[in-house]
């Protein structure tokens, strides 16, 4: 090509000058290749550079171990050891070495401020790290991967539109399609410590920091809130147009947390589902197939379980078990044990220890609205052992409208006292099926207990007491 290589005077070793003033400035460069117009056509010395492409390497004076491909590729690199392909590539890049573009515009504003940096930057697609211009250390890979990325470091983004709004953030990792997409910290560079894995992981998070979320949606409506960490498919996924601005919150598990929104924070999470309704309830605490799944506003709650504590729960609740006050909406129960108070709906501050305790079948009867009930085990312990007796609180200071009890021995004399063998009603029948009741169960000696017990009938008692007009 016309004037390809003319100045050549001492450069040995093959120089392969292609295309007009191709090399045009070479001196004593050695093994270089210049194909296209004016390709590496103001290097004088540089050694062992590839340029193929109209004006690629076309300003680089001494530059060395370079290869550019593309139109303009590093059109002004004087740095060494850097490899751009496509158009435009690393093309402001000055004394700038070690990085690498592929696409289109990869690294296009990369350019030291001063004298030489080792960039040690990856960008591949198109427009990938297109406005980085003196951070170090990012690997940028997809189309518009870290695109507005500037002055910033230690960031790794793989993936279409990846983190491809922030400008000053660093030390953030966004793998996957849109994730972490609208993280801007506007001019202010901060740290971002941001990890986010999975297709629009993270796409809403703004400001937050520290946050770790992975998984196909995975925190996709966080906002502003800090410290969060989701991982699993949809895991706190949030509701578009509410976002999370709250902190703190931790869901494991495909679609636990999945509708949390607004300031709800320290919430703990973690089982496939669980959590999945709560909204902006706070402080609550789920681990367990579907535990606490269908609770929404509620507060302070522990759930520990398949299922446990399944249903719109209020505040301050505690279920230990599969199961276990799967329906309560009442504040301040307790249900320790596989069913435990699996029939409480709206009653508050009863504790149900022990396996199917709270239940038609066990002591007591069935716990449903009531209040302040303490149930222990089912109807078929046989023992309860304890080193010490109960201490039972009474004072009579604690009460009031004392009358002297007359009914005397006439009411001692009319007892019967009896000798029996317990036929519970509760060992009949299918006590978990939806449509078992008690009161429809009619023994017939065939769960007969083989012990003989003393005692009274409960109902004799009380028609003695009612008749005593008490």
């Amino acid at each position: 090509g016309v004037n390809a290589g003319n100045s050549i005077t001492s450069g040995t070793n093959n120089n392969v000058c292609v295309g007009d003033e191709a090399g045009t400035a070479l001196n004593g460069g050695d093994e270089s290749v210049f194909v296209g117009f004016a390709a590496g056509d103001a290097i004088t010395t540089g050694t062992q550079n590839v340029a193929i492409g109209s004006n690629a390497l076309g300003a680089g004076i001494s530059a060395t171990n370079n290869t550019a491909v593309g139109r303009s590729s590093m059109f002004a690199t004087l740095g060494s050891e850097n490899v751009g392909v496509g158009v435009n590539t690393l093309v402001t890049n000055q004394g700038g070495s070690h990085s690498v573009a592929i696409g289109s515009a990869a690294l296009a504003l990369q350019n030291p401020s001063s004298g030489n940096v080792d960039f040690y930057n990856v960008a591949v697609g198109s427009s990938a790290g297109a406005a980085v211009t003196t951070g170090t250390s990012n690997t940028l890979i997809g189309a518009h991967a870290g695109l507005s990325l500037q002055n910033v470091n230690y960031n790794t983004v793989v993936g279409a539109f990846a983190l491809d709004a922030c400008s000053h953030g660093s030390q953030t990792t966004a793998i996957g399609y849109g994730a972490l997409t609208t993280q801007d910290y506007g001019t202010t560079t901060t740290t971002s410590f941001n990890t986010a894995v999975g297709y629009l992981a993270a796409a809403a998070l703004s400001t937050g920091q520290s946050c770790t979320v992975m998984g196909n949606s995975a925190g996709q409506h966080i906002s502003s809130g800090s410290a969060n960490t989701f991982l699993g498919s949809a895991a706190g996924t949030g509701v578009s147009g509410t976002p999370i601005t709250g902190s703190n919150n931790t869901a494991v598990g495909a679609n636990s947390g999945n509708n949390l929104r607004g300031a709800a924070h320290s919430n703990s999470f973690l089982g496939y589902r669980s959590g999945l309704s709560v909204t902006t309830g706070s402080e609550n605490t789920y681990i367990g197939f579907e535990a606490g799944d269908a609770t929404q506003t509620a507060i302070s709650n522990t759930a520990v379980g398949y299922r446990a504590l399944s249903a719109a729960a209020n505040t301050g609740n505690t279920a230990i078990g599969r199961n276990s006050l799967i329906v309560v909406t009442g504040s301040s129960n307790t249900g320790l044990g596989k069913d435990s108070g699996l029939e409480i709906v709206g009653g508050s501050n009863n504790m149900c220890l022990g396996h199917d305790s709270g239940r038609s079948s066990s002591p007591g009867g069935s716990i449903t609205s009531g209040n302040n009930t303490i149930t222990l085990g089912d109807n078929n312990i046989a023992t309860a052992n304890i080193k010490v007796d109960w201490t039972v609180s009474s004072d009579q200071r604690d009460k009031t409208d004392f009358t002297a009890l007359d009914i005397g021995l006439d009411f001692v004399k009319a007892l019967n006292p009896v000798t029996y063998k317990w036929d519970q009603r509760s060992d009949y029948g299918d006590s978990n099926a939806d449509d078992w009741s008690l009161s429809d169960q009619t023994p017939d000696g065939t769960h007969k207990k083989d012990w003989l017990d003393v005692g009274f009938k409960a109902q004799e008692v009380e028609a003695l007491e009612q008749a005593a007009g008490y």
